[in-house]
């Protein structure tokens, strides 16, 4: 992420090494990544991680994404992905555009307290950012509130709240110590993320 690796590099690798088939591209490049599904070998993934261009990357041949937006506003990445599927492209670009000013509310995943809030707008509770980071301070949590409405009222695709559970599970976690109960809480959040209740 961000560390600058050049297209002939990534092409040289995954070109002459069995062991490396596939990448997350996540350089904010969209001239890197059409070099690179136009020139990588058949079966290496390329796995788009910039939101600001996801309809784009999905167009181009992405093999998937690895979003860091959806973590607040899940439905609005989806019902691009589906539209794309489904040949209907002019659905599928409203939706980006909707992505692309989430991701200006959503500072392009500078800061994590910025997505946590905005998790807590949708009714979730996703704990506190740690040291050195901090959390919103009042004024900055007062212009994401505003920034959410007006997001609101102008899409109301955005999906600010929790989903009704369409199901529910359990999940169940062997250990030999405490160090897997930050995983089961981010699973948890996870599934009620997707519409299914779990404990």
């Amino acid at each position: 992420a961000r560390n600058g690796l050049s297209a002939e590099l990534i092409l040289e690798l995954a070109h002459s090494e069995d062991n490396i088939i596939g990448i997350k591209d996540s350089s904010g490049s969209m001239s890197l990544l059409t070099r690179l599904l136009g020139n990588a070998p058949k079966g290496f993934a390329v796995v788009n991680g910039a939101d600001e261009y996801g309809f784009q990357a999905f167009l181009a041949g992405s093999s998937g994404v690895v979003s860091g937006t959806s973590n607040v506003v899940l439905k609005l990445y989806r019902t691009i992905y589906d539209n794309v599927k489904a040949g209907k492209l002019d659905k599928a670009w409203a939706a980006q555009v909707k992505l692309e000013q989430a991701c200006r509310i959503f500072e392009y995943g500078k800061k994590i307290a910025v997505f946590k809030e905005g998790m807590r707008l949708r009714g979730f509770d996703p704990g506190f950012v740690r040291p050195p980071q901090r959390e919103l301070d009042a004024k900055e949590r007062k212009a994401l509130e505003a920034a959410h409405g007006t997001a609101l009222m102008a899409n109301g695709s955005m999906l600010w709240r929790a989903p009704e559970p369409i199901a529910h599970g359990r999940i169940i976690v062997v250990s030999a110590g405490t160090a897997d109960v930050p995983v089961v809480d981010e699973c948890l959040l996870a599934l009620r993320a997707h519409g299914i209740a779990a404990d």
